[in-house]
């Protein structure tokens, strides 16, 4: 903090206070008109610098992010006879003490982007170094995706929420933890190069921060759905005749959030449920059921396993010449169990028929926040 011709101001006053929720962070300067708000909670902030016989200065709109450093450097100017308040731009958000790589996601942008898995881990593939295989959007549950940052395994990964370690303490991984509702967050932090040692892990690090209640009464109510009849046809399920597996996903759910006392203490609630029934999944994307048996001789299927059989069959496929299977291949393709089933079956074994199996996810989720600033 500096006057015009650059000495340092001594005990100017720096006022932070939270647009949503008025709460106020003071501090002064040092003898080096140096100052530091640290661990402010996430939010939007404006900041106020007056000092005795200066005009005050007042910055608004700054984000400082989680975990985030935002510097202000300001030059008060001598006060005149009236003196008045000077409104500036937000400063730029560089991040000039800090030389850590990630991406920041706050909850208008989660808002905005389409998530078709409803999955907020899907969009850490957007970060610098972040590998992560294709998500199918088919795929029943939460749909987590385990990623890779600049090399490292997934399990390297460190997840926390609130600031409070969230990985499965199993696999130190967070493909089976619960995942917050993207109206639920208030902003993500992912990183993966250069962060301090606080945050943990070798790979890379994420941060969620959920909503808080403010000063004003707000919340929505939203549903989402997928089904049958706007899905097109799995091409292997259409090559055997079979018409679209059964796909429903209605994702539905509400928020809200206020004050219980302004400026003092809050409140925040979200509920979402999700129902699913998937004729599609990774786990059964087919299944072979017992029908009656063809009787012996009939036209169509046959699953002749004879020497003879298998030379004439695949011919196309042998090699030129061959004119017998080895005995032991032949012998195991000939075993049978002790039900008379072939331990190894064949497409063409009668008595089977290929299909879809039908499988179901229910989740109910229900987040609370209650803030009280002391």
């Amino acid at each position: 903090m500096d006057d015009a011709l650059g000495a340092a101001i001594v005990k100017a006053e720096v006022v932070a206070e939270n647009t949503a929720t008025g709460e106020r962070r003071t501090v002064v300067t040092d003898e080096s008109g140096n100052y530091v708000l640290a661990s402010l909670l996430p939010g939007t902030y404006q900041v106020t610098i007056s000092a005795h016989g200066f005009a005050s200065a007042q910055y608004s709109g700054i984000h400082p992010g989680i975990s985030g450093t935002v510097t202000i450097n300001t030059i008060l100017k001598v006060a005149g006879a009236k003196s008045e308040i000077m409104v500036t731009d937000t400063p730029p958000l560089v991040q000039s003490s800090s030389a850590e790589i990630g991406m920041f996601l706050d909850s208008s942008t989660l808002s905005a982007v389409p998530l078709p898995t409803r999955n907020f881990l899907q969009l850490a593939a957007l970060a610098p170094g972040v590998s992560m295989p294709l998500t199918d959007n088919r795929a029943i549950g939460r749909n987590s995706v385990n990623f890779s940052v600049n090399g490292a395994r997934n399990g390297q990964n460190n997840l926390q929420i609130n600031g409070v370690d969230a990985n499965d303490i199993s696999a130190h991984d967070f493909y089976s933890v619960a995942i917050p509702a993207p109206e639920s967050i208030s902003e993500v932090a992912v990183k993966t190069s250069m962060y301090d040692a606080s945050v943990g892990g070798a790979g890379g690090s994420v941060q969620l921060v959920t909503r808080s209640g403010t000063n004003s009464l707000h919340g929505n109510v939203y549903e989402y759905f997928r089904n049958t009849a706007l899905n097109a046809n799995d091409p292997n399920l259409k090559a055997v005749g079979l018409g679209p597996p059964v796909l429903r996903r209605n994702v539905y759910g509400a928020t809200l959030g206020g004050p219980i006392r302004r400026n003092r203490a809050f409140f925040f609630l979200s509920y979402q449920g999700t129902r699913e029934a998937n004729g599609a999944t990774d786990q059964s994307l087919y299944k072979s059921v017992l029908i009656a048996p063809v009787p012996p001789g009939s036209p169509g299927l046959t699953d002749d396993r004879s020497q003879a059989a298998l030379l004439q069959n695949f011919q196309t496929i042998l090699p030129m010449g061959t004119t017998s299977i080895d005995p032991t291949a032949l012998a195991l393709l000939n075993t049978k169990l002790s039900d008379g089933r072939f331990l190894i079956p064949t497409p063409l074994q009668d008595g089977r028929v290929t299909g879809t199996t039908l499988s179901t996810y229910h989740e109910e989720q229900l987040n609370t926040n209650v803030d009280i600033h002391l």
